[in-house]
């Protein structure tokens, strides 16, 4: 399934917004997902299939849940230095095709407020 992401994202602070997007994506809440993503939300898979746009990445969250109704990410940690973000965790699904160790990495531009994991 995921293998890593990228994406820019809204809000000040990198560390509160993957925390409020893992919950959001973990609750099925999509509403709160495209408030959490810039436009330009890039998703890229484990096979390096990529998807560009908030709207395709979040029907692809949306299709995950529908498929995979069990899936949820859980985070072991997130460092955060200056404009750098590291996340930690694993995927879990009763499927086991999906329950994944996983990490992102982000680098953020702290001019103009984006943020790319």
């Amino acid at each position: 399934m995921w293998g890593r992401s990228v994406f820019t994202w809204r809000g000040d602070s990198p560390v509160r917004t993957v925390r409020a997007f893992i919950k959001a994506s973990n609750a099925r809440d999509f509403a709160a997902v495209e408030k959490l993503l810039a436009d330009d939300f890039r998703l890229i898979d484990m096979g390096g299939a990529e998807l560009s746009g908030m709207e395709p990445c979040v029907e692809f969250l949306r299709r995950v849940a529908e498929f995979v109704p069990d899936y949820h990410i859980h985070v072991s940690g997130i460092v955060e230095r200056g404009d750098n973000i590291l996340i930690s965790g694993k995927a879990t699904s009763d499927n086991p095709d999906v329950g994944v160790a996983m990490q992102w990495r982000g680098a953020g531009n702290s001019k103009n407020g984006s943020h790319t994991v």
